[in-house]
C-alpha cells in the first residue's frame, strides 16, 4: 500500500504541476478568473488530500460523488481493504484528469485570447466630453447621431488599441483626419480619429496597450481629442458598453 501511496503522489505530482500552469495563466489575466477551474478546483483539493490524509477523500462534481471514511465495528472492511478500494477510485479520478487537464488548456487559452480582443481598454487618458447617441451638432444647428465617444485630452497624448488587433488601416479619411482602424475579430473594429500622429501600418499585430497614435485634431474637428468608435458587423455600437475601468 506504501508503493501504491508512492505511485499515486507521483502521479498527482503531475497534475499538481499541470493546475500550476492553468493557474499561472489565471494570474496572468485577472479578468477572466470566473472563467477558472469549475468542478475541477475541487478535484485538485481532493487529490491533495489523498496523500495528506489517505483514509477520508470527498470529490464531488456534476457527473459523480466519491465519498469514503473507514468504519469500526465487527465485519467493517480492514484499513488496508479500504486503502485499497481507494486507491483504485483515486487513479480512475487521476487518468480522468490527465485525460481532460489539456482540453481544459485549451479552452482557457481561447478564453483569454478571446477576452484579449476585446475592446475594453479605454484608449487614451481624457475626459469624456460627447456621448454616444443623438446630440446637437458642434458645428451649427441641429440634431445629429454620433457614432462614438469624444474623449478630450491634450494634444499628443498616447493613444492605445482597446484589445488585441489586427490594423485594417491607418491614413486619412475625410472629416475624421488621421484615423487608425482595428480589426478585433469575431465582427468587432473599432475606430480612433482626428489623431495628431499614426504609429502603426496597416496589417500590422497590436496587442492592447499598445500605442497606435497621439491625440491631435486633424479632420473636421472643434479641439484636441480622440473620437473613438466600437462597431459590431458594420453597425456602430456604444463604446460604454465594452470599456472597463483598469
Amino acid at each position: 500500500m506504501e508503493r501504491e501511496m508512492e505511485l499515486l503522489e507521483a502521479d498527482l505530482m503531475q497534475i499538481r504541476l499541470f493546475e500550476q500552469r492553468l493557474r499561472d495563466l489565471l494570474d496572468a489575466e485577472q479578468e477572466v478568473l470566473q472563467v477558472a477551474l469549475g468542478d475541477y478546483t475541487a478535484l485538485y483539493d481532493g487529490l491533495s488530500s489523498v496523500v495528506e490524509q489517505p483514509v477520508a477523500l470527498t470529490y464531488r462534481s456534476s457527473s459523480r460523488t466519491l465519498r469514503w471514511y473507514p468504519e469500526a465495528g465487527a465485519g467493517a472492511p480492514t484499513e488496508l481493504d479500504n486503502l485499497s478500494v481507494l486507491a483504485g477510485s483515486v487513479r480512475q479520478l487521476i487518468s480522468d484528469m490527465q485525460q481532460s487537464l489539456p482540453a481544459v488548456e485549451t479552452h482557457l487559452v481561447d478564453q483569454i485570447s478571446e477576452w484579449r480582443a476585446l475592446p475594453t481598454l479605454t484608449p487614451t487618458h481624457g475626459t469624456l466630453t460627447s456621448p454616444f447617441g443623438p446630440r446637437r451638432s458642434p458645428f451649427g444647428s441641429g440634431i445629429e447621431f454620433h457614432d462614438g465617444i469624444d474623449l478630450a485630452a491634450p494634444l499628443g497624448t498616447a493613444v492605445v488599441a482597446a484589445g488585441d488587433a489586427v490594423v485594417a488601416a491607418a491614413g486619412w479619411k475625410s472629416t475624421f483626419g488621421r484615423v487608425v482602424i482595428l480589426d478585433h475579430g469575431n465582427g468587432i473594429t473599432t475606430l480612433y480619429a482626428h489623431l495628431a500622429a499614426i504609429y502603426v501600418e496597416a496589417g500590422q499585430t497590436v496587442e492592447r496597450g499598445t500605442t497606435i497614435g497621439a491625440v491631435g485634431s486633424s479632420g473636421r474637428s472643434t479641439g484636441p481629442h480622440l473620437h473613438f468608435t466600437v462597431s459590431v458587423d458594420g453597425r456602430a455600437v456604444d463604446p460604454m458598453q465594452y470599456l472597463r475601468p483598469e
